[in-house]
């Protein structure tokens, strides 16, 4: 008869779905065995990216980092470790207090235990599969990218009451002003001149402008001209 088709996908499907259900509690003992052994092998992928990176950032003669894409990938992989070991501990502790109801127990009489034991399971089967998601994704050609120099760098310095004024006015001058091509600073010796300098130059870490880079070089009362090439060479 034509309906007896659908009836069968019918009873097919809930079957499949009740099995899974029952997978949860009746495996429950065996899946966090399986959780276990494949978060080490996890750790052990994550341990072989990080000795690749530590590796190629120890190259002396060509500056390294690793990139966003691995970063991200450890991140996820710390995130996932603690809660799986916390799912870990937890069943420990059940084990430990003798609990019948929510380790490994199939068809219970207590239907709270079993109803603790299937949230339980499905928790564990769904932290195996973000495990392999997540290691499946760790299987890196690259894992460093060349590291580019810093293009302004911070600097340290005293807390002085009353630059701001100063420093906006200074700030006005080298980004808005296409004409100054040169700005003196002068006075006595301890009034801040240094200290407003280094604090124009963080100001250029905070707000927007137009510059590819900042180069802070010191130059003495004993000129080198060729040393102070060199610095800005190097820069």
């Amino acid at each position: 008869m034509d309906f007896i088709g659908p009836v069968i996908d019918i009873v097919s499907r809930i079957w499949n779905c009740s099995a899974t259900h029952t997978t949860y509690l009746c495996k429950l003992k065996e899946n966090l065995i399986f959780l276990r052994t494949s978060l080490d092998r996890l750790k052990n992928r994550r341990d072989d990216v990080k000795r690749r990176i530590d590796d190629a950032e120890s190259n002396p003669t060509e500056p390294m980092k690793h990139t966003h894409v691995v970063d991200g990938w450890l991140q996820r992989v710390e995130a996932l470790e603690h809660e799986v070991d916390e799912i870990l501990q937890e069943a420990t502790q059940q084990i430990n207090a003798g609990s019948n109801g929510l380790i490994g127990c199939c068809f219970c009489n207590c239907s709270k235990n079993c109803w603790s034991s299937y949230k339980f399971g499905k928790l564990v089967v769904k932290k195996l599969k973000f495990i392999e998601e997540i290691s499946s994704g760790g299987d890196f050609n690259v894992v460093v990218e060349r590291s580019q120099p810093a293009t302004i760098k911070e600097m340290s310095h005293n807390q002085v009451v009353g630059m701001a004024p100063m420093l906006d006015e200074i700030w006005r001058l080298v980004t808005k002003e296409d004409q100054v091509k040169i700005i003196g600073l002068y006075g006595m010796g301890g009034v801040g001149k240094i200290t407003l300098l280094k604090k124009l130059n963080n100001e250029f870490l905070k707000r927007s402008h137009e510059f590819d880079l900042v180069v802070w070089v010191v130059v003495s009362k004993d000129l080198n001209l060729k040393k102070v090439q060199k610095d800005i060479g190097e820069k």
